[in-house]
């Protein structure tokens, strides 16, 4: 359930890389295009948290694999 909120996150946070690459494409193409990289790092790391949450299903009701007994 957590790791949903995350890769939200995580997809809002593209997005808003995406509407600043085209916002400033506008007025100047070289600084969007020198954020083309960064974005695709998001996506790497966006589909990273989500294969890591998607592998580890419980893994934020006990971080560490401390189960407390």
């Amino acid at each position: 359930m957590a790791n949903d909120t995350r890769t939200d996150r995580c997809i809002w946070k593209n997005a808003l890389v995406t509407a600043t690459i085209i916002s400033f494409w506008r007025i100047r193409p070289l600084a969007a295009a020198l954020l083309l990289p960064y974005l695709a790092w998001l996506c790497l790391a966006t589909v990273l948290n989500h294969e890591s949450g998607r592998l580890n299903p419980g893994a934020d009701s006990h971080p560490l694999g401390l189960t407390g007994a």
